[in-house]
């Protein structure tokens, strides 16, 4: 169990890292 919940808190993290730099591309884009 504190294994699937340590895999789901590395997912989590690292889909909102991806989530995160696309906006700031996106903003950065905008701004250029």
């Amino acid at each position: 169990m504190k294994m699937v919940f340590q895999t789901w808190l590395y997912w989590y993290y690292y889909l909102k890292r991806c989530v995160i730099s696309m906006e700031q591309e996106k903003i950065f884009k905008w701004k250029h």
